[in-house]
């Protein structure tokens, strides 16, 4: 069993709490995980107990995006890689929340193609 009050004395902190919050602001737990030798599991319960809050997971694609018409309409016309591109987010990630948030396919994204005209007959 690991004494974790002499670990974050030695680490130079107060106490286990504030161990783990100056820890986990700056690592994740898999990174603490391979620098203090232990499992994640045990890094999850060490913060649970101390009350540090977990951050979200995700990254860049976790960035919210709402759905609203502009951002539809945009995509109609620059495509849905450019507009996901100019948010940071992959564009597969950005066509699963329209989706789920609007029920929308990737055709029904697409601008409608202009019907051609039909010939003009010559005029005698």
């Amino acid at each position: 069993m690991i004494d974790w009050l002499s670990t974050a004395m030695k680490l130079g902190h107060a106490d286990e709490e504030a161990m783990w919050k100056a820890l986990y602001e700056k690592s994740s737990i898999a990174e603490l995980s391979t620098q203090l030798g232990v499992s994640r599991n045990t890094i999850r319960l060490r913060l649970v107990k101390c009350g540090v809050a977990f951050r979200g997971r995700g990254g860049p694609n976790n960035k919210h995006t709402d759905v609203t018409d502009e951002l539809l309409e945009k995509v109609k016309r620059e495509g849905i890689a450019a507009v996901a591109k100019e948010l940071g987010i992959q564009y597969s990630t950005l066509y699963k929340r329209i989706y789920r948030i609007r029920g929308l396919k990737i055709a029904d994204l697409k601008a409608p193609t202009p019907e051609p005209e039909p010939p003009k007959e010559d005029e005698p």
